[in-house]
């Protein structure tokens, strides 16, 4: 989920206005803390996710989380880094990518190919410059979402696809 504009500018903590946000997706999979709702909660903890094409990116949303400081008096922030996959955008020139969408085309397949704006692990091999293919699933909508759904015979015709290219050598 993109996060939507603030409607007021945020501010840090001494009232400035802080700096907008870079380019990225951000969720929020898990809050918890307290122990009542009409109680203040002596602890809380939230679980972030970061999905972020570019490097700048990536290193402003880091050091903005890991160096985030509390806003009150006596209260402490620590935060760490639970999983981490590199920022990768895939290059349209990428010559992996170019056989690929070539041999799709012999098969009579449109193979549309571009970066599926997660942090898999596409990530790992393309951040390395290994040339690396991205967005090869079945087709469908609603990744991680509770309408989630896939296509079982673009499924099929994807892993025919793959079957057929790597057999090539």
């Amino acid at each position: 989920m993109r996060a939507p504009p603030p409607a007021h500018p945020p501010r840090g903590a001494a009232g400035r206005r802080a700096a907008p946000p870079p380019p990225a997706t951000v969720n929020v999979g898990t809050v918890a803390g307290g122990t009542r709702a009409n109680v203040v909660a002596d602890h809380a903890e939230a679980e972030i996710g970061l999905r972020y094409a570019a490097a700048d990116t990536e290193r402003a949303l880091m050091r903005a989380v890991l160096d985030a400081t509390p806003v009150r008096p006596r209260a402490e922030l620590t935060a760490e880094t639970l999983s981490h996959r590199a920022a990768w955008a895939m290059d349209p020139a990428n010559p992996l990518a170019a056989r690929l969408v070539a041999h799709a085309g012999e098969l009579g397949l449109e193979l549309p190919l571009g970066s599926s704006g997660g942090a898999g692990d596409t990530n790992l091999t393309g951040s390395l410059g290994i040339p690396t293919v991205d967005g090869l699933g079945p087709t469908g909508a609603g990744a991680h979402g509770e309408d989630e759904h896939a296509s079982l015979s673009s499924l099929l015709e994807r892993a025919a696809l793959l079957a057929s290219f790597l057999s090539r050598g």
